[in-house]
């Protein structure tokens, strides 16, 4: 739902993308941050398919501590 609006958005004011900022702790640190962001993102190419879509994680979201990945998950 919100990748959705976010892409209504871009679309309704002619945007050239969006940059995703995802500051999520508490979800990285349980391992379930990444996938949230992997769904966001493919559910808002869909709605912006040729628009710039970039993210702009905090610096420690690619090391290796996240049980998860982290965004080294993300990247792949």
């Amino acid at each position: 739902m919100c990748a959705r609006k976010l892409g209504d958005y871009v679309n309704s004011n002619l945007y050239d993308g969006v940059d995703v900022d995802y500051e999520d702790n508490k979800a990285m640190n349980l391992g379930n941050g990444e996938q949230w962001v992997i769904d966001f993102t493919i559910e808002l190419r869909k709605v912006i398919p040729h628009h710039i879509i970039s993210h702009t994680p905090q610096a420690p979201y690619f090391t290796p501590t996240y049980i998860g990945g982290g965004y080294r998950k993300v990247h792949q």
